[in-house]
């Protein structure tokens, strides 16, 4: 029997509960579940070997939303320090465009130029370890895990579905249509186009489909 295996490639963790509720898959995590990624990224930690992050090449960013561009609406990252954020939070209390909901610092990976959230703990988040430079060492180990789980469930698959969160009416959107990475511009829905190729190519053997939730 065919496996189908669907990967929530959209940016935003909010595309694998979406996929999740629309065909109803519970599946192991996969690397691209919690975080802002863009198609190019994506496809530069495919590429990639081992994943190795530290302190040096990664930096805690600020999150604005809902910033209109062309007529659409997307986020935007700055980095700053963590001094920046932790006194931020000091003084004003926890905000979203500070900490992610669940109080991790939203963290650019700069090599791939991705933000993860939900794992770079913050103090205020109780969640055991609060220093970026173990946290940092844990991301390495559950990515790189969660990155041989994906091409596993990938050679096991004769179909691969690619699920970005993302409308196609012509409604003005709600929903986030591009990411800025200090003032580096992705337009998701252009980038499709661009994942969907790398796919095709390097398995060629695979039925490739985009899925738009």
């Amino acid at each position: 029997m065919s496996k189908v295996l669907y990967i929530p490639c959209g940016f935003r963790c909010y595309t694998k509960k979406v996929m999740r509720e629309r065909f109803g898959i519970q599946q192991a995590p996969l690397p691209f579940d919690s975080g802002f990624f863009s198609a190019s990224s994506i496809i530069k930690f495919m590429e990639s070997g081992r994943f190795k992050i530290n302190l040096n090449n990664t930096n805690p960013c600020i999150k604005k939303e809902n910033i209109i561009k062309d007529s659409l609406r997307g986020v935007d990252f700055k980095e700053v320090s963590y001094d920046f954020i932790d006194e931020f939070i000091k003084k004003n209390g926890y905000k979203n465009s500070y900490l992610d909901s669940t109080k991790g610092y939203y963290t650019l990976v700069k090599k791939f130029g991705f933000v993860l959230a939900h794992y770079n703990w913050h103090s205020s988040a109780n969640r055991g370890i609060a220093n970026p430079k173990e946290n940092i060492e844990i991301v390495n180990e559950i990515l790189n895990r969660r990155k041989a789980r994906l091409f596993d469930l990938i050679n096991a698959s004769s179909e691969i579905n690619l699920c970005f969160y993302l409308t196609t009416n012509n409604k003005p959107p709600t929903e986030q249509r591009f990411i800025i990475i200090n003032n580096e511009y992705h337009n998701l829905k252009d980038e499709f186009a661009l994942l969907e190729n790398y796919f095709k190519q390097k398995f060629e053997k695979k039925k490739i489909k985009l899925i738009y939730l």
